[in-house]
């Protein structure tokens, strides 16, 4: 008899590996492991027996399946790794924490101190909120980083030697805004019901007016980096929530020779960073998993300060540089290089920072000390196997077909989910790469035998017999 957990996946490049980490523990420990991408999951949740639920946000959206789930006698739990990289953590929470569904929690799972305690003030019931690091900072950590080894030569191999600049502009510059009804995030906070002067609104008028002016000193540096560094080559890596096809237009404009952007669909982004020589980003959490990957990393912020906006954990994180005359003096000579954190603060922020238990660990003390049924098979009955097969068959099908007559779907905004869509989930959770993701990060832990089956198109079942 085993337990069940289902664990669901918001964007599978940025969730995925973690994700499959926490999953090749838990089957060590009695459980079986449902993974998968939530749209695809939540169609066929009703087939199984009831278990644990990881969740990662608790949005307003989440309302009508966190209540199902509840009634069917679930245990809920839920990791939201997004609130470390929050500017003003009161209002982020407003944003991805809906309270109704905070109290229908078993276990929430915080990074550290810094969102623990907000999440315990702002929803009470501490005791369920536990301090447990952050899931994706585990890949980053040794041993478990070497699976990258094999992706860093091919991008040596590449590109070469460059610096790495990761850019940061997802308010001002976003890919995921429909035209036919939107203008930026400010407004759509402002339709979506709160009021023009609410804290939330506020909060998101800085940041993107603050993502604007460092935007435009960002391409001032691009430039100049191109005329002063003509030997030296200059990747760009935007933002996930990022038009890449603005700085295609920019490189191409300026017909520059030693600046390009990486692919990053190829490549994971951890791999990216380190290949990298330096890396270069502003207010961004990836200058966190380059400061965890033991890469030279600088904070650019060349306008006003702003402690509302700027987040202190990358300032710790990285060498901070507030104008361009020290940047390009830190470029030219990079080898000399310190970063002054304050390890204290860090272990605020992070709970497990510089310890040794992985964040995947004390997530699994924590789940084990649930009161969970246990259950001879994960399905309800024979009946409901034969229901998943035919599903899949249809949405493979379904797509046999869409591919074949190439449809993209009938209006704009369903053109714009089917981008959204390929842009969280891309082909990361194909069969194929899914199951060679998990044998990489298997073998990385020794974790001994893996069964890996595919229940419908995005999901699986992972076992250790």
């Amino acid at each position: 008899m085993k337990k069940n957990i289902f664990i669901i996946i918001e964007s599978a490049k940025r969730e995925l590996d973690c994700r499959i980490l926490l999953s090749l523990k838990l089957i060590r420990n009695n459980f079986n492991v449902v993974i998968g991408h939530k749209g695809s999951l939540y169609q066929i949740i009703d087939k199984f027996n009831p278990g644990i639920i990881f969740f990662k946000s608790l949005g307003p959206m989440n309302n009508d399946i966190i209540k199902k789930l509840k009634e069917k006698n679930f245990k809920l739990v839920a990791c939201d790794e997004e609130l470390l990289a929050s500017t003003n953590i009161n209002s982020y929470l407003d944003f991805r924490i809906e309270k109704t569904n905070y109290k229908k929690l078993d276990l929430m799972f915080a990074v550290g101190e810094y969102d623990g305690v907000a999440i315990a003030k702002k929803f009470g019931e501490s005791e369920k909120v536990k301090q447990v690091g952050n899931l994706r900072l585990d890949i980053l950590r040794e041993p478990i980083r070497a699976i990258y080894k094999n992706e860093i030569e091919e991008i040596k191999s590449l590109y070469g030697d460059y610096f790495l600049l990761a850019t940061q502009f997802g308010r001002v510059n976003a890919q995921n805004k429909n035209n036919d009804f939107m203008i930026d995030s400010v407004f759509s906070l402002i339709v979506d019901g709160h009021k023009a002067d609410s804290e939330i609104v506020r909060t998101y008028k800085s940041v993107f007016n603050y993502q604007r002016e460092n935007l435009e000193k960002t391409i001032e540096f691009i430039k100049e980096f191109s005329k002063i560094f003509p030997e030296k080559k200059l990747l760009i890596k935007p933002h996930p929530n990022e038009k890449k096809g603005f700085w295609e237009h920019f490189i191409h404009k300026n017909n520059f020779k030693n600046i390009q952007l990486i692919d990053d669909k190829k490549f994971t982004t951890n791999a990216i960073i380190l290949a990298a020589k330096c890396v270069i980003s502003c207010n961004s959490t990836l200058l966190l998993e380059a400061h965890l990957l033991d890469q030279k990393c600088i904070n650019y912020l060349p306008i006003k300060k702003d402690e509302k906006i700027e987040k202190d954990i990358l300032i710790q994180a990285s060498k901070t540089i507030r104008n361009f005359g020290d940047l390009i003096d830190q470029l030219k000579k990079f080898n000399e290089f310190s970063v002054d954190t304050d390890k204290d603060k860090m272990k605020k922020y992070i709970a497990n920072y510089n310890d040794k238990k992985f964040s995947t660990d004390l997530i699994l003390e924590n789940i084990n000390n649930l009161n969970i049924i246990l259950f001879n098979s994960l399905y309800k009955n024979k009946s409901e196997i034969l229901k998943i097969v035919f599903f899949s068959f249809k949405v493979k099908l379904k797509t046999l077909l869409k591919q074949i007559i190439k449809y993209e779907g009938f209006t704009r905004y369903q053109k714009q989910m089917k981008k959204l869509q390929a842009h969280k989930i891309g082909d990361y959770m194909n069969k194929h790469n899914f199951n060679k993701r998990v044998y990489i990060l298997n073998n990385q832990i020794n974790g001994g035998k893996v069964v890996i089956k595919e229940l419908v198109p995005n999901v699986y079942k992972l076992s250790s017999e």
